[in-house]
């Protein structure tokens, strides 16, 4: 299976590239360095969920919001008031920014299709170009269908990049709920 997930990559970046030039050459990578990136990549989805569920402890903390429930996942399905407030704006915000994504890739790879062993290692694609190698591992475009041969890679989501965005949103979301809080209570809340 890894193998094909692999192919598939190099089939999109074939139609990306066109032909490749003499020196674009592509390898798969499986060695000392690929593990600590599985365990840092799982660890850093199930950190950035954990991150959007705490500011509603937060709130809940600060008295922005009553009786909030554990997840922002939780918080979003309930229903938007008509009025919303300035709270509901931001988190709401912050789900379609960074929460939904985060949430889908950390279901994904906690509960269905784990980031070990040489399904996953083996799609580190590598590639020479410009006389350095650049290591690309694309996630697949739909983690919600929770099963290796459903994956697709046609938007080829780099997970560096895709973890540089989400990391940037979610620090986004922290200083929004935070200045709110301050403005609330102050500079010692």
């Amino acid at each position: 299976e890894g193998r094909n997930v692999l192919a598939a990559q190099h089939r999109q970046e074939a139609k990306f590239t066109g032909v490749p030039k003499k020196e674009d050459f592509y390898s798969s990578y499986m060695g000392s360095r690929s593990g600590p990136l599985f365990f840092d990549l799982d660890a850093f989805f199930e950190a950035a969920k954990t991150s959007h569920d705490f500011t509603l402890a937060c709130m809940g903390s600060a008295g922005i919001l009553e009786s909030p429930p554990n997840s922002l996942h939780k918080y979003i399905l309930k229903p938007q008031d008509d009025v919303p407030s300035d709270a509901d704006r931001i988190l709401r915000a912050g789900w379609e920014e960074c929460g939904s994504r985060t949430k889908c890739y950390r279901d994904c790879f906690t509960h269905y299709v784990a980031l070990s062993g040489h399904i996953w290692q083996t799609a580190i694609n590598m590639r020479w170009h410009g006389g350095k190698w650049r290591i690309r591992l694309y996630l697949p475009d739909n983690p919600d269908s929770q099963a290796y041969d459903k994956f697709t890679y046609d938007s080829r989501i780099d997970a560096l990049s895709l973890c540089d965005e989400l990391f940037e949103k979610t620090a986004q979301l922290l200083d929004r709920v935070l200045m709110m809080i301050i403005e609330e209570h102050g500079a010692d809340p």
